[in-house]
């Protein structure tokens, strides 16, 4: 009875020592392949600076996984309206240190069903004079959209050319309630009334002046903080 018991204790305890083991290699592993990829990733931008070659954006980031794209969100879309994002990229780290040759990228993006992309351009160069380029995605809703309604479109540039780098980004773009509000001074015995009309959710640069009649007509009069003159 004892020797069973002995036995018994002995089996637990090796099942404790191959439990225990077991989490370590699994953590082990796990902090192994970060640290192989955090190195990994610092020697290839190591050995890329050597080369005097600098690939960045102004919005784009170096991305290994998913979750780090980084993310910009617009709320208080129109959702109707096209919506242009544009892209600055630059060969340079600071004002001395600067790519001496040119870099090619191509673009591409993913987006949701709910809208249509266009861009500038799916192939571009940054030259070694200027050290810029930049590039534009409109965006372009394919159906009705209503408040609260989301759209997204992930872009990704690429360095082909003479080495290999890949920036991302992720775009949401948000549908709201427009905020207007205005003001109206109407002075004795002038020939005209200035109206104010006030968009704090959105702005558009638009400048207008209009008979009353065609202004009653405007589909949309969102003049953020600029003066619209009205005949009456």
């Amino acid at each position: 009875m004892k020797e069973k018991a002995n036995r018994k204790i002995i089996l637990k305890y090796q099942f404790k020592q191959i439990a225990i083991l077991f989490l370590i290699v699994i953590n082990s592993t796990f902090f192994v392949s970060i640290f192989a990829r955090y190195t990994t990733e610092n020697v290839k931008s190591f050995f890329q600076r050597t080369k005097e070659f600098y690939f960045f954006s102004d919005k784009l980031k170096q991305s290994p996984t998913a979750a780090q794209i980084p993310q910009y969100q617009i709320d208080n879309w129109s959702g109707v309206d096209d919506y242009t994002v544009t892209i600055n990229m630059n060969s340079y780290m600071n004002n001395l240190l600067k790519t001496p040759y040119d870099i090619s990228y191509d673009v591409t993006y993913t987006k949701s069903d709910n809208i249509i992309c266009q861009l500038s351009k799916t192939q571009g160069t940054i030259g070694s004079t200027t050290n810029t380029d930049f590039f534009n995605l409109v965006i372009t809703p394919n159906t009705t959209l209503t408040t609260g309604d989301r759209v997204y479109v992930t872009i990704t540039v690429t360095a082909s050319q003479p080495y290999e780098e890949t920036l991302q980004g992720k775009f949401v773009l948000v549908v709201g309630q427009e905020q207007l509000t205005y003001e109206i001074d109407d002075s004795v015995n002038s020939p005209y009334m200035e109206v104010n009309i006030t968009n704090s959710a959105y702005r558009w640069n638009v400048k207008a002046l209009a008979p009353i009649e065609k202004f009653n007509q405007m589909k949309n009069p969102a003049f953020a903080g600029l003066y619209c003159i009205i005949s009456r």
